[in-house]
């Protein structure tokens, strides 16, 4: 399985996620090589890069926006620190991405052994990746390193290509799940018996190789099967924003249980981003009397990014617990955030077929 940067930017460039964890553990378990060119690594670092710098320039901009000296060189003060630490976020990227990969039995495909005269030659040729206005240079190196990989793998008898850029690596963006005539050839030339199959999605890849993520349930007699996994996980994220996105008395409650204290100048918190982590869901489950249906007491622990407007007057001395996310939200108000980490509590009830037909948010504990 290789993937490329668009299956990263619309996933988690940081692998994480429900669909990722199911890649991750397949490949871990030996199902399949999981392989990323370092090319795409490289490109996905960029866009973090972007955000940071996106954020920086927005505090900088509030700083010269507010008139007040004081809080204005606070925010100059706070923007070099912030900068300071983007950088060395940004720099930390690859390292951990990398790490994950090979944790879990991949493989970061390194840039790809190709001269500069065959890219320019498919370039003037508008060969694709390459399009007609001759972009296309990174998504052929991309494509030079699977075809490095296929060469170093002379056994290979399948390869999943997942990337939604169809319209530089299919025949066409209607004909999305077929490889261009050229790219195929290219294949043949190396492993004549190989299947490359075009796949858009990482959903469409985990229902073409029926992924599961082994169960950790404790005194589970059935063995339960991918289709329960993607429900379960489904259920739960379903029911998390049923409840945590509703409104901001909810989230004082998750605050309270979390023992998290909002100060005053957190005027009206909402949620801003819910991050479930699926590596950590364990379930337990026994069931009802003489009824076919099994309680699942699931956990799993989350991320979870509350925001307010709060007075530019109060900006320049947040805790460091607090981030600015919109330093010019308005002439008086910006937007603050703050993240907690707590393990999630769900009530989930299962038929023994495997259908979900409830899950209910129940409680919330710190993570220990």
């Amino acid at each position: 399985m290789v993937v490329d940067t668009t299956t990263l930017q619309r996933r988690s460039t940081e692998l994480k996620g429900f669909q990722w964890t199911l890649v991750l553990n397949a490949s871990r378990s030996g199902q399949f090589l999981l392989a990323v060119p370092e090319v795409c690594l490289l490109e996905a670092n960029r866009q973090v890069q972007i955000s940071l710098d996106h954020a920086a320039t927005e505090i900088k901009r509030a700083a010269s926006s507010i008139r007040l000296t004081d809080v204005s060189d606070e925010l100059k003060s706070f923007h070099e620190r912030f900068q300071e630490e983007a950088n060395a976020e940004a720099e930390k990227f690859i390292l951990n991405a990398t790490t994950r990969i090979r944790e879990h039995g991949g493989r970061v495909l390194p840039l790809p052994d190709v001269s500069h005269s065959v890219v320019v030659q498919k370039e003037l040729g508008f060969v694709k990746p390459f399009s007609e206005d001759g972009s296309g240079y990174r998504d052929t190196l991309i494509w030079h390193s699977l075809l490095d990989l296929v060469r170093s793998e002379p056994g290979l008898e399948e390869l999943y290509f997942v990337t939604n850029n169809s319209s530089d690596f299919a025949v066409s963006k209607k004909n999305k799940h077929q490889l261009a005539t050229n790219l195929i050839d290219e294949v043949k030339l190396i492993n004549n018996n190989l299947s490359v199959h075009l796949v858009n999605t990482l959903d469409e890849f985990i229902a073409k190789l029926d992924l599961t993520r082994p169960s950790t349930a404790e005194g589970a007699e059935n063995a339960r099967d991918a289709k329960f996994d993607t429900d379960l996980a489904n259920a739960i994220e379903r029911a998390a924003d049923d409840v945590l996105w509703s409104d901001f008395d909810v989230l004082l409650e998750v605050a309270e249980a979390l023992d998290v204290q909002f100060p005053e100048w957190f005027e009206s918190p909402k949620i801003a981003h819910l991050e479930i982590d699926f590596d950590t869901l364990t379930y337990t489950e026994s069931e009802i009397g003489d009824s076919t249906d099994t309680v699942l007491i699931c956990e799993v622990e989350a991320e979870i990014s509350a925001e307010s407007p709060v007075y530019k007057g109060e900006m320049h001395s947040i805790p460091n617990e607090y981030w600015v996310s919109d330093g010019d939200m308005n002439d008086h108000y910006g937007e603050v955030q703050t993240s907690v980490h707590g393990k999630l509590q769900f009530n989930a009830l299962a038929s023994l077929d495997g259908s979900i037909s409830s899950c209910t948010l129940i409680g919330l504990l710190p993570s220990r």
